[in-house]
């Protein structure tokens, strides 16, 4: 695995001296205040690098190569220009606790620390106010989940508390925005639902989703 993303780091490379020298771009800059575009991002990267290009020269680039491929390229350049500024990746500055529950590589870890967690959170237990943390590797960085089970007395009421954290996660241009991670939800109970056709384990009646799908069932390490 290793040898494979070496040789695919030493392609992109590669492709960024052959590209430096036929195409290229303006350095227009985004006015509108929503996230840079692919092509605004590859911009500001010649820019910094000290490249000046059309936009014509861009648009070419686009048109000859697909997108998806451009933008993990892309993704690879800001890493570089990150590592010659000697600026940290937010994502290598993280570093999960040994309590956490964390999704990385097809791996999850802490299951027993999860299930645990479920059997006893929101509907399911009484004057509980146990607590966990998820933390999920994704292609845009990391998504922390902190989840609290909590009771009123007074009202004899029971729910799980969600709190999501996006501060080392980067959306890219095409996902779909997921309200669930917007702000903090209320749940009633957790489950692990291996009675669908794609397991996961699900938190139920939330502010925004009805269910949400929080983590797949795999095997713990």
């Amino acid at each position: 695995m290793l040898d494979i993303i070496l040789i695919k780091k030493s392609l992109y490379l590669s492709f960024i001296a052959v590209t430096l020298f036929l195409f290229g771009c303006g350095t227009g800059t985004n006015t509108t205040g929503d996230a840079p575009s692919t092509k605004e991002r590859y911009a500001e990267i010649l820019a910094a690098m000290g490249e000046d290009y059309s936009e014509e020269d861009i648009e070419k680039l686009f048109e000859d190569y697909d997108e998806n491929f451009l933008e993990e390229f892309i993704s690879l350049l800001e890493k570089e220009l990150l590592t010659e500024k000697g600026e940290e990746d937010p994502i290598t500055d993280f570093t999960p606790e040994e309590s956490d529950i964390v999704l990385k590589d097809d791996t999850l870890t802490n299951i027993d620390l999860l299930e645990n967690f479920i059997a006893v959170a929101g509907e399911k237990g009484n004057d509980n106010e146990s607590q966990i943390r998820i933390v999920k590797y994704v292609p845009q960085g990391i998504q922390i989940y902190d989840l609290k089970s909590s009771y009123d007395e007074e009202q004899d009421q029971r729910w799980i508390s969600v709190t999501p954290d996006m501060s080392y996660y980067t959306p890219s241009e095409d996902d779909v925005q997921d309200v669930f991670n917007n702000a903090s939800q209320q749940c009633n109970y957790m489950e692990k639902d291996t009675e669908s056709e794609e397991w996961f384990y699900k938190l139920y009646e939330c502010r925004t989703n009805w269910e949400y799908r929080i983590l797949p069932v795999i095997h713990d390490i």
